[in-house]
């Protein structure tokens, strides 16, 4: 991670991630901090729609300039079939907004991420419909997500609301820590959400 990664290097990492048999076990993948935006999650989904990365657990892709385009690719990918034992999944720090939430939040509908635990979607642009979205996707799918951070984003009061009435309704048993503060939310209804966890 944070090696200045380019689109380019991308491209390579790809292609050795399809054709080199000792990384098909490759268990976790960070490329934090490296600026190759949605060209290089395209890269990287093309890989994973390939048969790479059948076996990783974790992938690690903050702060590297990702935004709805590159994440609803990545989505697309995972909607397929890749990358099926994910567990963890960190995309802080980019531009991703409601758009690409939508995206994920259908590949996981669709039965994508069935390991799912842990997301990391803090200091994005995630916005209330985005929000509303992957709670939908999480209750539809049976997912057992543990930990959701959405800290530093653009949810309103509809979104924390929905989550509120998913955790009310037990469509979330498994969740057992929940960021939302640093949202234009009110603070009284964020406060429900985390206490309702």
């Amino acid at each position: 991670s944070r090696k200045g990664l380019t689109p380019r290097d991308l491209d390579v990492v790809a292609t050795l991630l399809r054709t080199l048999p000792p990384l098909a076990d490759v268990r976790a993948l960070a490329l934090s901090g490296n600026g190759f935006a949605d060209a290089g999650a395209s890269a990287l989904a093309d890989a994973g729609a390939h048969g790479a990365l059948a076996a990783l657990e974790r992938l690690f892709l903050d702060n590297v300039g990702l935004a709805d385009g590159g994440l609803a690719e990545l989505a697309a990918a995972l909607a397929g079939g890749a990358m099926p034992r994910i567990h963890f999944v960190d995309l802080t720090r980019n531009g991703i907004g409601d758009g690409g939430v939508a995206a994920l939040a259908d590949a996981i509908r669709g039965g994508a991420l069935p390991q799912l635990q842990t997301l990391y979607l803090y200091n994005n642009r995630v916005g209330s419909a985005g929000l509303a979205a992957l709670v939908d996707a999480l209750c539809a799918s049976g997912c057992r997500l543990e930990k959701l951070y959405v800290d530093n984003n653009q949810v309103g009061e509809a979104g924390v609301a929905a989550l509120v009435r998913a955790v009310e309704g037990g469509h979330l048993r498994s969740l057992r820590s929940l960021h939302l503060s640093g949202n234009p939310a009110p603070a009284d209804l964020v406060q429900a959400a985390v206490q309702a966890v």
